[in-house]
């Protein structure tokens, strides 16, 4: 699982990586991410270790903040390519 090769190494308190695992878990079931091992689950991954070191620690908040993230990154997208169907 993404999230757990990033902390191997990290220097987060047992109880931010319990926190960070539950975020992740949350955001990539929300996200309907079925392989979580791909590129986008690693950039979830990276988005939940994000929001500990911004300080947010409670992992309902972090995975509304990702997945809020993401939801606003595809509604850009889709209006980006409404807006130009011609730039596919």
């Amino acid at each position: 699982m993404p999230i757990n090769r990033l902390l191997e190494k990290s220097l987060f308190e047992p109880e931010e990586i319990k926190a960070m695992v539950q975020a992740f878990e949350a955001a990539c079931d929300k996200l309907q991410l079925a392989n979580r091992d791909d590129a986008f689950g690693q950039l979830v991954a990276r988005k939940v270790v994000d929001c500990v070191r911004g300080g947010v620690l409670d992992p309902h908040r972090m995975c509304e903040l990702v997945v809020s993230e993401f939801q606003q990154f595809a509604r850009d997208a889709s209006s980006t390519s409404v807006a130009n169907p011609g730039s596919n």
